[in-house]
């Protein structure tokens, strides 16, 4: 798993690349608009990586058991 400081790193990366990225060319009379939506997830990821690395307090993860006499599961 990589270092808090690596992953600020790569954020930083993501953000100045988003930053560059053109959101739309014309050229005469014609237009085209690129999506954005994978950079974004990848800050995202990115993102949740890095509140992961953090050592905050997790939430408990629960197990419900139910057991049946009618030999359901």
């Amino acid at each position: 798993m990589a270092t808090y400081a690596e992953l600020e790193a790569k954020r930083q990366a993501i953000i100045a690349k988003v930053a560059s990225l053109t959101k739309s060319v014309t050229h005469g009379d014609k237009m085209v608009v690129f999506d954005l939506e994978q950079a974004t997830k990848a800050l995202a990821l990115i993102e949740s990586e890095m509140q992961f690395a953090t050592d905050q307090p997790r939430r408990r993860v629960r197990r419900l058991r139910i057991k049946s006499a009618k030999g359901l599961v």
